[in-house]
């Protein structure tokens, strides 16, 4: 597991830093940015073995254009955002590992059956964790 590389985009900087923390002491290699654009750029750069994406991630718009967009009904749940960012990345990137992560672990529900796995945050840190992201850095 030494080396593995791992990009992760959350909005969450606190979560974000502990997964930074947590993952290096395990000897990963890791990134964390804090945009989708960041994202974008980095994905050609670190080439990682798998993206981890909050399955939360809410439109990177101000309040005002949040009630148009439900006004318009173009307005998609958060808890989706993160898997149509997963989409579109996998659709430019076929060989790109995408794994949704969440620190609410009832957003399982809504990523199963989906084309990605998903990691509840807490879990990256237990044995069951470790062997489960073992296995998908292997997929």
């Amino acid at each position: 597991m030494e080396g593995y590389k791992i990009l992760i985009y959350d909005n969450n900087p606190e979560l974000r830093d502990a997964l930074e923390v947590g993952l290096t002491a395990r000897r990963y290699n890791v990134k964390v940015v804090d945009s989708e654009d960041a994202l974008k750029k980095a994905i050609p750069e670190f080439k990682p073995d798998a993206v981890f994406i909050d399955t939360e991630l809410g439109p990177e718009k101000e309040f005002e254009e949040k009630l148009k967009q439900i006004r318009d009904g173009n307005y998609i749940q958060p808890a989706l955002m993160g898997y149509h960012l997963a989409q579109a990345l996998k659709a430019e990137n076929q060989n790109l590992n995408v794994v949704g992560i969440s620190g609410r672990d009832t957003y399982r529900e809504t990523w199963n059956g989906m084309d990605f796995p998903f990691m509840f945050t807490a879990d990256l840190f237990t044995s069951k964790g470790k062997e489960d992201l073992r296995s998908i850095l292997h997929s």
